[in-house]
């Protein structure tokens, strides 16, 4: 457990209380969000996540997203598992609030640094409506059934003029067992993201891929040459693949990886990626 004190919330939340761990908890559990998520999964992504291009590189994509966009207030890391970005996104000088409903997630977070954690739903942490300036969802909303419906309920919860970084698994033609393995529903599109966020109320400020380079090696990877099925072997590849390293491989990935984030800023979905990032606005 990290030895940093918890900070006080930015927000007035009488139903929730802080617990012996620095880790504010609902004073009653009984509501509940339709969220698909594997229950390892938090333990698996911790073992794996400091040491991982993949995270290093949306990190990367995420905080240049929040730099020409930035929060007049905390950013409510919603759904943010071991709190990997909302550690990052603190140490560039945001404040950032993780909110994350699995337990484990909330114990790997404090034992990271993360100051301030919730462990909750949005609904049973009881924020009032208007309070919150800035929203982050990283990789969760095609974990939620109801996307729409999802997005509306941040969106009552937003204040005017807030903002919500999102990503999200793109491209659809990727579908596989993985996506099933880690409790997708869907992978999108910039049409299809769209379509929920135009429907939810947000607008869109900024959207466009991201790991343009990784479009074909996966496809190739997930689609074609795929021989294992079972939870096990799937898990234990997308694991090991998130730390390659090399004399050619590691330059080869950071190059890429500039090459992404220009092309992210530039692109405007002419170029297609395994991930979209978006900016929305109330």
């Amino acid at each position: 457990m990290s030895n940093s004190d918890p900070e006080p919330l930015p927000w007035d939340l009488p139903d929730l209380e802080k617990n012996t761990e620095g880790i504010w908890v609902p004073r009653d559990r009984s509501g509940r969000e339709s969220v698909s998520y594997p229950d390892e999964g938090n333990d698996l992504c911790f073992g794996i996540e400091d040491e991982s291009f993949w995270f290093a590189h949306r990190n990367r994509i995420i905080l240049d997203s929040i730099r020409r966009n930035p929060p007049e207030g905390a950013i409510l890391d919603v759904g943010g598992g071991n709190g990997m970005v909302t550690k990052r996104v603190s140490e560039e000088g945001y404040k950032s609030v993780l909110l994350e409903p699995g337990y484990p997630g909330c114990v790997n977070a404090r034992t990271r640094g993360v100051q301030t954690v919730i462990c909750s739903t949005l609904e049973e942490a009881g924020f009032p409506n208007g309070s919150v300036r800035a929203f982050g969802l990283f990789d969760v909303l095609e974990h939620v059934e109801e996307d729409v419906d999802f997005l509306q309920s941040l969106l009552k919860a937003a204040a005017p003029e807030s903002y919500l970084y999102l990503t999200v698994p793109a491209l659809s033609s990727l579908w596989s067992e993985t996506d099933v393995i880690a409790g997708h529903f869907r992978r999108y599109s910039i049409k299809t993201l769209k379509k929920a966020v135009s429907a939810s109320g947000w607008k869109v400020e900024q959207v466009s891929y991201f790991f343009t380079y990784a479009v074909l090696p996966i496809y190739m990877k997930r689609i074609l040459k795929r021989k294992e099925t079972s939870v096990d072997a799937i898990m234990q590849e997308e694991s090991t693949g998130h730390t390659v390293s090399g004399i050619l491989v590691t330059p080869a990935l950071h190059l890429a990886s500039f090459l992404d984030r220009i092309l992210t800023r530039i692109a405007k979905g002419r170029l297609l990626g395994t991930s979209l990032i978006a900016v929305l606005k109330k």
